[in-house]
């Protein structure tokens, strides 16, 4: 898919391709939205979905609902078809498909539709998992001009499960955070969600935000938490999120003596205010791309304790056990035992250290994890791909 589009002042139209509406997201807003405008129109496409009056890029204008629930039938065809129809009208320079089913069925009806451009934006590992997606990507990956990819990590995982994918087609833009948008700075109403977890003066809070599943491996937490208690006694646990492991994780909770020190807060609107009540954050998934969660605590001036897994590396630096930025630990994916002497190395510090590490946690995302550099990035493909 090749241009001779020209530098000439006019505004590039980019169409950015979802799978599905779920709820209103600060990352796609401060993408969308943030984009310098002089540049770029840039608008939504949900393949999936209908608008629930909480959408801020519906509020600008900035979106687009393909199917309503399941009007095309989850017919793959009719979605190509309906894709085609849509983007005929919309006439974008570059469709920006976020995931794999967005990458198949929009390239497929982007150049049906002759669209110049058309970028992949990869957010984990293992998306190419099984021989059917190499197969398709194979041929796909031809007609994308570009891959967006959120870590090093992903971009390794990305070139080794694809057949003959040049490496010059992958770009990293590592994800972004919009402090302020989201609240970020500020006291907010930290003290107050403190006294709702009921801790004792003095008390360490851990905490965590993520879904309960399998792939967050919360077990793995559990048990490091249970070695902490037995020097911390009044530690808290406190675990923000829900998903469909709730039950089982109670069990666990249970069954291993923590659950007087656990808080399952469910699912909560106001994660500035859980992040700013914390003293650290915990994060033991199995597998991630580049977590927004971690970006955001982080923002917050919390200290880390993570496991070692996809682009967390990348944040923590080039030895990734945290020891170029200072502002946390980084253990081996499923080592309870190592993520519980970690964050009890944490936790006993002092308050002032703490802080201290929280701070520089903070200049680490202001460095380079900014939805202003994530947005500066996307940019620069955008440019790159019309030979800007």
């Amino acid at each position: 898919m090749k241009s001779s589009l020209k530098e000439d002042g006019s505004r590039c139209k980019v169409l950015v391709l979802h799978v599905k509406y779920a709820r209103n997201s600060p990352y796609l807003n401060s993408m969308v939205l943030g984009l310098d405008p002089e540049r770029f129109d840039v608008r939504v496409c949900y393949l999936k979905g209908a608008p629930d009056g909480k959408n801020a890029l519906d509020k600008a204008g900035k979106s687009i609902y393909l199917e309503r629930e399941k009007s095309l039938g989850g017919s793959r065809i009719k979605t190509i078809l309906a894709l085609v129809k849509m983007l005929r009208q919309e006439r974008p320079t570059i469709l920006h498909c976020h995931r794999h089913k967005s990458t198949v069925l929009g390239t497929i009806a982007a150049v049906i539709a002759g669209v110049p451009f058309v970028i992949s934006h990869v957010h984990g590992l293992g998306r190419t998992r099984n021989f059917s997606r190499r197969f398709f990507n194979f041929f796909i990956f031809k007609r994308i001009s570009a891959i967006i990819v959120i870590a090093e990590k992903v971009m390794k995982d990305v070139l080794d499960n694809n057949w003959a994918l040049p490496s010059s087609k992958v770009r990293v833009v590592w994800n972004g955070v919009d402090i302020e948008t989201l609240g970020l700075d500020g006291d907010n109403d930290c003290d107050r969600v403190r006294k709702t977890f009921d801790v004792k003066d003095g008390a360490v809070v851990f905490g965590s935000v993520g879904r309960l599943a399998l792939t967050k491996g919360h077990i793995y937490m559990f048990e490091a938490f249970s070695e902490v208690l037995k020097v911390l006694p009044d530690a808290v646990l406190v675990i923000a999120g829900k998903g469909p492991l709730k039950e089982e994780l109670e069990a666990n909770a249970k069954a291993l003596g923590i659950s007087s020190s656990l808080r399952f807060l469910g699912y909560r609107d106001d994660i500035p205010n859980v992040l700013k009540a914390l003293d650290v954050f915990v994060f033991s998934s199995l597998a991630e791309g580049l977590p927004l969660s971690i970006l955001e605590a982080m923002a917050s001036e919390l200290p880390i304790v993570s496991s070692a897994v996809g682009g967390i590396v990348d944040i923590f630096g080039e030895k990734g056990d945290g020891s170029k930025y200072g502002f946390g630990r980084l253990v081996k994916a499923k080592d309870s035992l190592g993520l519980g002497q970690a964050m009890l190395e944490v936790g006993r510090l002092s308050s002032d250290e703490r802080v201290a590490m929280g701070k520089r946690a903070r200049e680490r995302v202001l460095a380079e994890f900014t939805a202003k550099h994530m947005r500066e990035g996307i940019a620069t493909v955008y440019k790159e791909v019309m030979g800007l």
